[in-house]
C-alpha cells in the first residue's frame, strides 16, 4: 500500500489520541512511574500528637483541653521540635471558637515558640467577621512578588482564618486547601493561590520562603523561581498545566510515623507540677539548708520559674529578645532537672534523717518526701526523655486532622533541608506539556512504519507493533528515571496502538485485495494447484527456489509473421499457438511466467518435492513436442495455409530468484537469474543441432531418474554459469519408448563414447548407422560429419 496513506492515516490517528491529554490518564501513569522511582529521602521524622477525644466532654473539659494543648506546644519546643503544625480542626472558625476567643495563654505560647504553623483556608465564602478576614489577608499576603502571564493560579474570593488571637501570634501561616489520594500520599499541591489580586502560600511553601530568608517570588505559569540575595540562591519550582506542582515520594511510609497523645505530652506537664510543688514544700520544710546553692534543686527550680516569667512578660515588649529568652529558658529547666536527680541520689536523705534523729525528732516526713521526690523524678525525666527522643529534630503534627497529617510530609520536603539548590530542586518533578507527548508519539509512530515497511511476514510485523507499544511507555519512564522530568506518555502510547491495529488491518486487507487481484490475473491461466503454490510463494517474499524452468520459442518466426498479409490473422494464429502451449503447461502444473513474440517462459516449482518440478517441465516439452503436429495438421487443414510451428524446448533446473517483480501497478511472479539464462543459451544451440527433441541440463537430469528416454550431446561453454556444461535431448518417455529406440539409444551412447576417446571412424560407423535407421536424425549425420572432418 502507498506509503503516503499509512502516514495521512497515522497521522490522524496521533491527533486523536491528543484528546487523551484532557484525561487524568497521564497523571495515573507518573504516579506509577513515581513509585517505581527511588524515593526521595526524607530530612526528619514526622511525630503525630493525637487528640485523645477530651473534645468530646463538657466546658470543663474543653478548657483542660485548651491548657493541653498549650502546654503541649511548649513542651515540645523544649524538647527541640523543628517545627510543630497546629490541626487545623482545633484551630479554624468553627463552633469552639466560643470557647477559644480568650485564650490568650495559648496564643503566648505559640508566639514564644516562634516555631508554630496555624494553616487558614482559601475560600469561595464570605466569612461574617470580616475585621478578622481583612487583618488575615493582610497579615498573610505574599511580598515581594512578580507575577508574568500567569493564567494557571486557583482564585479564591476569601479567607477562611484560624482563630484570631492565634491568627495574631503565629509566626507562620499557610493556606491548607489540600486533599491527599486515595492512598494517603500527595502528589499533586498548588503552592500558591489568589484572592483579591493577593498571593499566598501553602504550608509547604510557607516552610520553605522560612529557610530562604523570605526571598523574591517570580510566578510564572510553567514555573515558580525563588530568588535569594542572601545568601546568594535561585530555584527554579516546575509547575504542570494546571498551576500544580508535582511532589516526589519520601522513603517512608509516613502513615507507620511515631506519635503519642495530647494527654501523654500534659502529663510531663502534670508531673513537673507535682514534682516543683514537692521541692517547695521540702524548701519550706528547711530540706535544703544544708546543700550548696549551686546544687540546691529549689534555687535551680526558681531559676526556671523566672525564665518562662520573663519570657512570657517580653513577648509584645522585646519581640527581638524572645529567641534567646527561650533559651535560658530551656538551660534554666536542664539545669533544675539536673540538680533534681544529682539531689536523690546523693547521700542528703542520709545526712537529714541522722540530724533528726540527733535532734530526736521524727523521720518519716523526711523519708515520705524523698520517696515522692523519687518516684516524682524518676516518672518526670523517663517520660521527658522518652518523648524528646521522638520528638528532637521532628516535625510535629498536633492533632487528628488526616488530611493535614498527609500534609506534613510534603513539609518535610524542603523544610530542613541544608540550603543546596540542587537539593530543593529535586523535590518536584517537571511535568512536559501535552505537544512535548505529541512530538513523541510523532517520531515513535514514523519509526514504527519504516520499520512495519521492512520486514515482511504478518508475524513480524506483529511483533514490531508490540515491541514499538513497548518502547512508548519505555522511552517517558526512561526519560523521567534519569533526567526527573514527566513526559507524558498517554498519547505516545494510545497513538501507537492505534496505528499498529490500523497499519495490520491495512496491510491484512491490501494483501486479500492483491491475492485477490493475483487469482484473477493467473487463475485464468493457470489450475488451482498452481495458483495456491504461488500465493504460498508469493507470502514468502523474494528468495532463492529451486525450479524447472521451461522456455520455448518457434523456428522461422520471422517467415511465420511475414506469411500472413494483415496482422489481425498473424494475431489470431498466434492466439492459437499460445493457447496449445498453455494448455498443455497448466495442466502439468506449470505457471506461465511470460508470453511475448515467439517466446513462452514457464516455470514449474513443488513445495515439498524438488525432483518433480523437472519430471513436470519435462512431460509438458514431450507433450509438446508429440501434439505440435496435430496442431498443424488442424491448423493447415482449417485455414488452408502452408505452413507450421516447430517448437524449439529447453529445460533448465536449480536455485532461481523467485519473487514478484515490477512496479505497484503491475505485479508479476517471476524467476529470475543466472539458471533463467543459461536456459536460454541451451534454446540458442537448436539452430546448430537441428534437433527434433528438448535440450535438457545435467541438473534436470538428476532430478528425472529413468522416467525419461535421453540422449547425451556435447559440452557446451555456458557464459552466464562461466563453466562447460552437458548438453542432453529429451527423446520420450521411458515408458512408451520402443525397443527399436531403446537400441538406438544405446547405439548412440557408444558411439559418443568413441567420439569423445578419439575413436573417430569407430564412431561414425555408429552415427551414419543411427541416420539410416532414423532418417530424421539430424543430430547423427551431424556427428558423422565431424568424424570424417577430424
Amino acid at each position: 500500500m502507498n506509503r503516503k496513506i499509512y502516514y495521512y492515516v497515522c497521522s490522524a490517528l496521533i491527533l486523536l489520541s491528543c484528546l487523551f491529554a484532557f484525561t487524568t490518564a497521564d497523571k495515573k501513569i507518573c504516579d506509577l512511574f513515581l513509585q517505581n522511582k527511588n524515593p526521595v529521602d526524607k530530612e526528619t521524622d514526622i511525630f503525630r500528637i493525637k487528640n485523645g477525644g477530651v473534645m468530646q466532654d463538657d466546658k470543663i473539659g474543653i478548657n483542660i483541653n485548651r491548657e493541653m494543648y498549650a502546654e503541649s506546644v511548649l513542651i515540645l519546643r523544649e524538647l527541640g521540635a523543628n517545627v510543630i503544625c497546629i490541626d487545623d480542626d482545633f484551630s479554624h472558625q468553627g463552633t469552639q471558637n466560643i470557647f477559644f476567643d480568650e485564650d490568650e495563654y495559648l496564643a503566648n505560647c505559640i508566639k514564644a515558640c516562634r516555631n508554630v504553623v496555624i494553616p487558614f483556608r482559601l475560600t469561595n465564602e464570605q466569612g461574617k467577621k470580616k475585621e478578622e478576614i481583612e487583618f488575615a489577608k493582610n497579615k498573610f499576603e505574599l511580598k515581594n512578588v512578580s507575577a508574568g502571564n500567569d493564567k494557571v493560579t486557583p482564585v479564591f474570593t476569601s479567607i477562611e482564618p484560624c482563630i484570631d488571637c492565634l491568627s495574631r501570634s503565629c509566626e507562620k501561616s499557610g493556606f491548607m486547601n489540600i486533599s491527599p489520594d486515595k492512598d494517603g500520599k500527595i502528589r499533586r499541591v498548588h503552592l500558591i493561590a489568589k484572592c483579591d489580586e493577593k498571593y499566598y502560600a501553602s504550608e509547604i511553601l510557607i516552610s520553605l520562603l522560612n529557610v530562604l530568608d523570605n526571598p523574591k517570588i517570580h510566578i510564572y505559569n510553567s514555573r515558580i523561581i525563588l530568588e535569594s540575595s542572601a545568601p546568594s540562591k535561585k530555584i527554579t519550582i516546575p509547575r504542570d498545566s494546571t498551576g500544580a506542582v508535582v511532589l516526589k515520594y519520601t522513603a517512608d511510609d509516613f502513615s507507620q510515623s511515631k506519635e503519642t497523645d495530647i494527654e501523654t505530652l500534659y502529663e510531663i506537664k502534670l508531673l513537673e507540677n507535682e514534682l516543683v510543688k514537692n521541692i517547695l514544700e521540702m524548701e519550706d520544710d528547711g530540706f535544703f539548708d544544708y546543700t550548696s546553692e549551686d546544687l540546691s534543686p529549689d534555687i535551680s527550680c526558681q531559676k526556671f520559674i523566672d525564665r518562662k516569667e520573663y519570657l512570657f512578660n517580653i513577648l509584645d515588649k522585646k519581640p527581638d529578645m524572645i529567641d534567646s529568652a527561650f533559651e535560658e529558658y530551656v538551660i534554666a529547666k536542664e539545669d533544675f532537672i539536673e540538680n533534681v536527680g544529682l539531689y536523690v541520689s546523693s547521700a542528703a536523705e542520709e545526712i537529714l534523717t541522722e540530724i533528726a534523729e540527733e535532734r530526736k525528732r521524727n523521720t518519716d516526713t523526711i523519708k515520705k518526701h524523698f520517696a515522692e521526690l523519687t518516684k516524682q523524678y524518676n516518672e518526670y525525666s523517663g517520660l521527658r526523655n522518652q518523648i524528646k527522643q521522638d520528638a528532637e529534630n521532628a516535625v510535629c503534627l498536633v492533632g487528628n486532622n488526616e488530611e493535614q497529617f498527609a500534609l506534613s510530609q510534603m513539609i518535610l520536603y524542603p523544610y530542613l533541608a541544608d540550603g543546596e539548590t540542587g537539593k530543593y530542586n529535586s523535590y518536584f518533578v517537571k511535568v512536559m506539556p501535552w505537544w512535548v507527548s505529541l512530538i513523541l508519539a510523532l517520531i515513535i509512530c514514523a519509526g514504527f512504519i519504516l520499520m512495519f515497511e521492512r520486514v515482511d511476514t504478518l508475524a513480524k510485523k506483529i511483533t514490531m507493533g508490540v515491541l514499538f507499544a513497548y518502547f512508548s511507555i519505555f522511552v517517558p519512564y526512561a526519560i523521567y528515571n534519569f533526567t526527573g522530568i514527566f513526559v507524558g506518555a498517554v498519547i505516545p502510547l494510545v497513538s501507537i496502538y492505534l496505528v499498529v491495529i490500523t497499519c495490520v488491518l491495512m496491510y491484512v486487507i491490501s494483501e486479500r485485495l492483491a491475492e485477490y487481484n493475483a487469482i484473477q490475473r493467473i487463475g485464468r491461466l493457470n489450475s488451482k494447484k498452481v495458483v495456491q503454490g504461488y500465493l504460498a510463494s508469493r507470502t514468502e517474499g523474494a528468495k532463492k527456489r529451486w525450479m524447472s524452468v521451461l522456455v520455448t520459442d518457434v523456428k522461422a518466426f520471422k517467415k511465420l509473421e511475414n506469411h500472413f498479409k494483415e496482422p489481425a490473422e498473424f494475431v489470431s494464429v498466434l492466439n492459437r499457438y499460445y493457447e496449445f502451449i498453455s494448455d498443455i503447461i497448466l495442466s502439468h502444473d506449470g505457471i506461465i511466467q511470460s508470453q511475448q513474440g515467439d517466446k513462452i517462459i514457464a516455470v514449474f516449482a513443488e513445495q515439498n518435492d524438488d525432483k518433480l518440478c523437472a519430471v513436470n517441465a519435462c512431460r509438458a516439452a514431450l507433450e509438446i513436442r508429440k501434439k505440435e503436429n496435430d496442431f498443424n495438421t488442424q491448423f493447415i487443414n482449417n485455414d488452408k495455409q502452408e505452413i507450421e510451428f516447430f517448437t524449439r524446448l529447453a529445460v533448465n533446473t536449480g536455485y532461481f530468484i523467485a519473487a514478484e517483480t515490477g512496479t505497484k501497478n503491475r505485479m508479476l511472479f517471476t524467476a529470475t537469474g543466472s539458471n533463467m539464462n543459461a536456459a536460454f543459451e541451451m534454446l540458442s544451440y537448436f539452430k546448430e543441432y537441428n534437433a527434433l527433441g528438448c535440450f535438457i541440463s545435467e541438473t534436470t537430469l538428476k532430478g528425472l531418474e529413468d522416467k525419461f528416454m535421453i540422449r547425451a550431446l556435447d559440452k557446451v561453454k555456458s557464459e552466464s554459469l562461466e563453466k562447460s556444461v552437458r548438453l542432453f535431448e529429451l527423446i520420450d518417455d521411458a515408458d512408451s519408448a520402443s525397443d527399436d529406440a531403446w537400441k538406438l539409444i544405446e547405439k548412440w551412447q557408444g558411439a559418443l563414447k568413441d567420439y569423445e576417446n578419439g575413436e573417430y571412424e569407430k564412431a561414425k560407423k555408429s552415427f551414419d548407422y543411427i541416420a539410416r535407421v532414423n532418417k530424421a536424425d539430424k543430430i547423427a549425420k551431424m556427428f558423422s560429419q565431424r568424424c570424417t572432418e577430424a
